[in-house]
């Protein structure tokens, strides 16, 4: 999925191993290595000196994630003949990393006569995919959501994104099957797409990001006018943090605008039809993979 997470560091403890256990190692990962965050797979050997472990685990702060399945090792059977159960001793560990912190350090123990002995140690990094380059500026797809908002209030939205000093932006105005058109003349010349697709709500939102191409996508209601230089500053913070899944204008009571990354957006699937405010639920959805909630960051005061 969209979130992924980077190793940064694998370190084995010599000295513990040699003080309370017979060997022991960590094969994968090996350092650069991506993967899904929810996905973080962990392969190595242990073995105490009275046999195998009871148990080998992964910890983040003193606090078990996830415990391993122990696999058939027979290259340990022949370095370690003088142990029975040492073709037994290699393990898998599959972590989900995706709410540890933006960079963490996670603890391989076994455990030995019910004790945790941490032998190695990972130091990863958790960001999404399709990460910011500072020197390239990314394509944003800017949802226009126009619910019956009348011309002049979208007139008004049209004309703040126009002074975003931001350059790389794609415009698609979101509107119900109604009697108004879904584009008006003018909107090709400027780069503006209608999509309406007889559809409403969610699936309207939905719909205009399939037809989107941005690496970042920003949901503005027709009538909001976005701050001065809202959409480089929104971009800028992403950037920074790159572990975040959107900037959204607004908190748990409600949603002025809101910046998503687009592997984000896939990774949350989309709007849902929850009866409620769409646009609100998915911002409480997203605040569970680290959004930012920052009011006033996008929507001028008063606009």
């Amino acid at each position: 999925m969209g979130q992924l997470v980077e190793v940064l560091a694998v370190a084995v403890d010599e000295e513990v191993v040699e003080s309370s256990l017979l060997g022991g190692n960590v094969d994968s990962p090996t350092p650069g290595r991506r993967m899904a965050a929810t996905g973080l797979e962990i392969g190595g050997w242990v073995l105490g000196a009275a046999g195998r472990p009871e148990e080998v685990e992964v910890a983040l702060e003193g606090e078990t994630l996830a415990q391993g399945v122990w696999q058939r090792r027979d290259d340990l059977s022949t370095a370690f003949p003088e142990q029975p159960e040492a073709g037994k001793a290699g393990f898998e560990i599959a972590v989900d990393a995706s709410r540890a912190p933006v960079e963490s350090e996670l603890e391989v123990r076994a455990r030995v006569g019910g004790s945790p002995v941490p032998f190695a140690r990972l130091r990863v990094r958790r960001y999404w995919r399709g990460e910011l380059d500072p020197d390239h500026p990314p394509l944003v797809s800017i949802a226009v959501v126009d619910e019956r908002a009348g011309a002049a209030a979208l007139d008004r939205t049209l004309s703040g994104i126009a002074a975003q000093r931001h350059p790389a932006t794609e415009v698609l105005v979101l509107r119900p099957p109604t009697s108004v058109p879904s584009s008006l003349p003018g909107w090709e010349e400027n780069g503006i797409r209608g999509v309406s697709a007889g559809l409403n709500g969610p699936d309207l939102r939905n719909e205009g990001i399939r037809q989107s191409n941005g690496d970042l996508i920003l949901f503005l209601p027709a009538g909001a006018a976005l701050a001065p230089d809202a959409l480089a500053l929104a971009v800028e913070m992403l950037t920074r943090q790159p572990a975040a899944v959107a900037v959204i204008d607004g908190d748990r009571g409600g949603v002025a605008a809101a910046l998503y990354r687009r592997s984000g957006f896939e990774e949350l699937i989309g709007f849902e039809d929850s009866g409620n405010d769409c646009d609100l639920e998915l911002a409480i959805r997203a605040q569970q993979l680290g959004a930012l909630f920052a009011p006033g960051a996008l929507i001028a005061a008063g606009g």
